[in-house]
């Protein structure tokens, strides 16, 4: 379980749909029989209603024979953005520096995907959200025997969620003298991870 504050607790689901399909990357935790961890980093496809979360591995990737052999509960960890916010930023010397960050835990149980035509679904469906329709058309044109032998080194895997614990930890526990501070430095530094996190600080405080 993860430690949140009701402050920073994301329930909505528009805005966790909106936190998973920006990152649409995760990693994939599980233990084995011998109860170590085992975990994987993976491009993943998320349903509109929350309820599917689908993705592959290799098939090289022995993670998917644990997750076969164990009806488990399974967790994707998905990190939004996030930026270090420095003490300095408050001009406040009874102040220290935190991390301003989104992440969702996403549990459910793990079904592994063999098919050829439901792996041939996900890998379209991902290579579409990454480059676009035409990822479709340049897949279905590859020479049938490579198609076949690229979709025989992978292994699907469909979680059905059966919760998500998601975070947006975005100063709201400051004050907004101390948010427009950490506001204009966001603004000041100029990088895409600083904007990220600078518009976050923005609409969970409608600062």
């Amino acid at each position: 379980m993860m430690y949140t504050p009701a402050s920073f607790a994301l329930r909505d689901t528009s805005e966790i749909l909106s936190v998973l399909r920006q990152q649409s990357f995760g990693a994939l935790v599980c233990r084995d029989e011998q109860n170590a961890m085992s975990i994987s980093h993976l491009p993943i496809l998320v349903t509109d209603d929350l309820t599917v979360v689908r993705t592959h591995m290799a098939r090289a990737n022995q993670q998917w024979k644990v997750l076969e052999s164990l009806a488990q509960e399974v967790v994707m960890i998905v990190q939004g953005a996030h930026h270090a916010i420095a003490a300095s930023w408050y001009d406040d010397p009874d102040q220290v520096g935190t991390w301003n960050y989104v992440v969702a835990h996403v549990y459910g149980h793990a079904r592994l995907i063999h098919d050829a035509d439901e792996l041939l679904s996900i890998v379209e469906d991902l290579s579409v959200f990454v480059d676009g329709e035409q990822a479709r058309a340049q897949i279905r044109s590859m020479d049938s025997t490579k198609r076949s032998n690229l979709l025989k080194a992978i292994v699907g895997v469909e979680i059905k969620v059966s919760r998500i614990d998601a975070k947006a930890k975005m100063s709201q526990n400051r004050t907004a003298e101390q948010r427009q501070r950490v506001l204009a430095k966001l603004d000041a530094l100029g990088s895409s991870d600083a904007a990220s996190v600078a518009e976050l600080v923005r609409r969970y405080n409608k600062a």
